[in-house]
């Protein structure tokens, strides 16, 4: 069965659908994992890094015969078969469910839901079975879509800009997961670590900063990763052809800073 991983932040610029990416086709690309990556934000920014063509995406005609394309939200609210949805990134290891806009629409359908923190855990317990890993990118709040993600996965992984604003979310993040175990929505939900990215420099702040994570991260029974992944144009100039950070420029820092995190992870794997 796959590990279920959620990249989660409510705060936005901080790299977490970079993290996403690079995890997911590092994974792949580098160890041979079966991933798939499902896109939970409406902006569909992780789609987009991907390279897919969304002119090819499979389309299905609707009830006036009108072609419409199939992404997250068909197979999450509408009961689309996954293999209706589900698109590989053309010579990888790696699945996607796109996403656009219009899963924006799912936040408010999901309050009309008798139990509507619960629906994509349970579209999930169909596919698991098929991946080694299937990774989460969400959207920058603590909405519905996101208490879906929190909900539906195992652990999660925070990417954190380490600068005094970051501190604003921790405490409401961590209350947001405590609560959702308490109300045993996902009792065995953890915080996997906490990944300090767009790391301009060893300023005195930004050591600062890490190490209150550090010590809210010690409190929480989790920590705070030893990678740092440096600011880097390479990690946002992609072109679109190119579905990875790995395959793009595979030798820069930002690659290297990520292969560090990739190890990182999979030690704690075989613990």
């Amino acid at each position: 069965m796959a590990k279920i991983i959620g990249l989660v932040n409510q705060k936005g610029g901080v790299a977490k659908t970079t993290t996403a990416s690079a995890l997911a086709f590092g994974l792949a690309e580098e160890h041979g994992k079966r991933i798939l990556l499902i896109d939970f934000d409406p902006q569909g920014n992780l789609t987009e890094s991907t390279g897919i063509d969304v002119e090819n995406w499979k389309s299905k005609k609707d009830e006036s015969g009108k072609e419409k394309k199939m992404e997250t939200f068909y197979w999450l609210m509408r009961d689309v078969p996954f293999n209706d949805v589900v698109l590989n990134v053309p010579g990888t290891k790696v699945d996607i469910l796109p996403t656009g806009i219009i899963l924006a629409g799912a936040e408010k359908e999901l309050n009309s839901e008798r139990v509507p923190h619960s629906k994509l855990r349970k579209a999930i317990d169909k596919i698991e079975k098929d991946y080694d890993y299937i990774i989460i990118d969400s959207s920058p709040n603590l909405a519905n879509l996101t208490i879906n993600v929190l909900c539906a996965v195992q652990e999660v992984i925070v990417p954190f800009k380490p600068e005094p604003l970051s501190l604003q979310i921790l405490e409401s993040l961590i209350d947001t997961v405590n609560e959702i175990k308490k109300e045993q929505m996902n009792s065995s939900l953890i915080i996997r670590g906490f990944l300090p990215t767009i790391c301009r420099s060893n300023t005195i702040s930004t050591k600062e900063v890490i190490e209150i994570f550090k010590r809210a991260a010690e409190e929480e029974g989790t920590k705070v990763y030893n990678a740092k992944i440096r600011q880097s144009v390479d990690a946002s100039d992609a072109p679109a052809n190119a579905h990875s950070l790995f395959a793009y420029k595979k030798n820069s820092k930002v690659a290297q800073d990520y292969r560090f995190f990739i190890q990182e992870f999979l030690k704690e794997e075989k613990k």
